[in-house]
């Protein structure tokens, strides 16, 4: 499923280093890809959103040693949408995470309680990774 995202993102306009990814949470995989997009990095993962957040909390992920990163977008009813608007997640239900760079942190900015979910992202190299590597290595 991975690749299949990352086919999917890779033929978007203004979608650029395109990765396949998993995310894994309460031991919990979700394919995706990671990408850039307008200058900025983003995960977007299929599916619903971890069980790990409670209905009071917003919940944010953390990598490790790293910052927060939000949910910057989350789709779980797709078949409620407006038609025009599902051929935009051919997936199903998915969520999107990008980095809180906020000057101030995220529970100052958003004014709501935010629970940290500690997970770990699998970077899977393409094909065309791997070749470019071997080209290199090979100089």
């Amino acid at each position: 499923m991975k690749y299949r995202i990352a086919k999917w993102l890779r033929d978007l306009d203004g979608v650029t280093n395109v990765e396949p990814v998993e995310l894994c949470a309460d031991g919990k995989l979700f394919g995706g890809a990671g990408y850039v997009q307008n200058n900025r990095y983003y995960y977007y993962f299929v599916g619903d959103l971890p069980d790990t957040h409670h209905p009071t909390d917003e919940i944010c992920f953390r990598l490790r040693g790293a910052c927060d990163w939000w949910v910057c977008d989350h789709w779980s009813d797709i078949e409620a949408l407006d038609p025009r608007m599902r051929v935009n997640h051919p997936f199903g239900p998915n969520w999107t995470i990008t980095p809180w760079l906020g000057s101030v942190g995220i529970e100052d900015f958003m004014e709501r309680r935010y629970k940290r979910c500690y997970v770990s992202i699998e970077i899977y190299m393409t094909q065309e990774r791997i070749d470019k590597h071997a080209r290199l290595v090979n100089q």
